[in-house]
């Protein structure tokens, strides 16, 4: 592939509807590959997560919130812990 520079230069030639075309590609790439999730997935996501719902449901906003917190701290280390392996 051309290096970036001589990508842009070319892009900034283009004339105004192929410039359409490749900035309705580039939307339509980056849209596309971040929050398509297959319905068999979304089911699978929220039969798991039933039971944290449910226990919720019996939790005051700072037990939430304290539980939240917990679980932030766990991936932190986990992270940190990955980081020196």
């Amino acid at each position: 592939m051309t290096d970036l520079q001589t990508l842009l230069t070319e892009i900034d030639e283009l004339p105004p509807e192929e410039l359409e075309t490749v900035y309705r590609h580039i939307v339509q790439r980056r849209h596309a590959s971040y929050w398509l999730v297959p319905g068999e997935n979304l089911k699978a996501i929220q039969e798991m997560m039933r039971p944290v719902y449910e226990q919720t449901a019996q939790m005051t906003d700072e037990e939430i919130n304290a539980a939240i917190d917990e679980a932030l701290d766990e991936v932190r280390r986990e992270r940190k812990t990955h980081r020196r392996d």
